[in-house]
């Protein structure tokens, strides 16, 4: 699906986190944002599926403005894969991949044996099966997350957003978590927005990079031309190079220890001198 951000401004209340965006996500790609902490990327994110709505500016999907959408509308169009979830009750894996059928559900009915059929099938075609009667509060963080994304493949969106599903995981499970987004993106031909703290993640697996820095969206294009030493130098305040290994693989450097020098690029406080973070508290 075709995603465009018209002049959008995102906040909460008086307070603007992010201004003037442009962008338009290319269908069926992998678009990376990248900023540090504090910089909007999950408050970006919230504003893209309507679950906040932008202080300016617009979401576009295919044209339409998301937020004159319904809410099954864009349950029916985005997937949204948090970086944790709540639940009331121990559900099991397979449980939480059958929730993905709801926005295809009337109100007062309920899953059937089809519906959880085609659950397992979804956990296989994954290579998840195992988790499917392990109960979720008891799986690792990494098993947690491929379940997530078993839920929004269940949901049969077209558009994927996901808020740092690599946090918290060891490195084994960063690469598991990050295959599978790109099989099921390039796959399903599904668009695919991802907040990322890892660049390297981002060049070894998205298409296209935002850079988010100062309350503003510092550039926008194809990975390889956006990630370069200049660029992330810029966004994080720091030292950065992007060389390359014995393989040809481009691999992002710090050169300096950011400790012993100052922050003359990024400041995300406030007149208050609170943080994004802060604010958003």
């Amino acid at each position: 699906m075709r995603l465009e951000l018209v002049d959008l401004a995102v906040g909460y209340k008086d307070h603007v986190v992010l201004r003037d965006l442009d962008l338009e996500v290319p269908v069926g790609s992998i678009c990376a944002l990248l900023g540090p902490n504090g910089s909007g990327k999950t408050t970006l994110l919230r504003n893209v599926n309507a679950i906040l709505k932008p202080l300016g500016g617009k979401v576009l999907l295919e044209k339409r403005e998301v937020q004159s959408m319904s809410r099954k509308e864009i349950a029916l169009s985005m997937a949204f894969v948090p970086q944790s979830t709540n639940l009331p009750f121990n559900y099991t894996g397979l449980d939480m991949v059958v929730m993905g059928k709801a926005p295809h559900m009337s109100v007062w009915s309920s899953p059937g044996p089809r519906a959880r059929d085609e659950a397992w099938e979804v956990m296989a075609s994954l290579g998840i099966d195992q988790l499917a009667d392990q109960y979720y509060m008891q799986m690792s963080a990494g098993e947690r997350q491929l379940v997530l994304l078993a839920r929004a493949v269940m949901q049969d969106a077209r558009m994927l957003l996901l808020d740092e599903p690599t946090s918290h995981l060891d490195l084994r499970n960063q690469v598991v978590i990050m295959d599978m987004v790109r099989k099921i993106a390039h796959g399903k031909k599904a668009t695919a927005i991802i907040t990322l703290h890892d660049p390297n993640l981002a060049l070894r697996y998205c298409d296209y990079a935002a850079l988010l820095c100062n309350g503003v969206m510092l550039d926008h294009g194809p990975v390889d031309e956006m990630l370069s030493g200049e660029n992330l130098s810029k966004v994080y305040g720091m030292e950065v190079k992007c060389e390359l290994t014995e393989g040809g693989t481009r691999v992002v450097v710090p050169t300096a220890d950011v400790r012993l020098r100052p922050d003359p690029v990024h400041d995300n406080t406030d007149r208050n001198g609170k943080t994004d973070d802060e604010m958003n508290a």
